[in-house]
């Protein structure tokens, strides 16, 4: 489960003007359950997903991961797909996806969460 409260991230610009990208995000993401960010460009869903991540500290509020405030430097087991189009340049999306869920999966395995049974032959 991830519960954000109260997120609020901000940027300042060169001449010391505050940018105000999220304001008081609150959302509740249960366990198995899809979420989808949608809105126009520069709103803010990057910066949301960098914050969740811990890529990008918040200005105030709280992310929490099963009832776990998420701090700096405590990210372990959180992924993120970057969408410049060019983080792999000899890759191809349908080849950096599987890649990517392969790496997933045998985490899942060596931690012990996955077990793999063969049918009887």
């Amino acid at each position: 489960m991830v519960d954000i409260k109260n997120l609020c991230k901000d940027f300042i610009d060169q001449k010391a003007k505050v940018n105000h990208v999220l304001r008081n995000i609150n959302l509740s993401i249960k366990v198995g359950e899809n979420v989808a960010l949608i809105g126009a460009s520069g709103t803010g869903k990057s910066t949301l997903l960098r914050c969740i991540a811990g890529l990008e500290e918040a200005t105030s509020g709280e992310v929490e991961f099963a009832s776990i405030e998420l701090k700096e430097k405590q990210i372990n087991d959180i992924g993120m797909v970057f969408q410049q189009f060019n983080l792999f340049p000899h890759l191809t999306v349908s080849k950096i996806v599987p890649t990517l869920l392969f790496v997933v999966l045998q985490k899942v395995f060596q931690a012990g969460l996955l077990r793999i049974f063969a049918p009887d032959a």
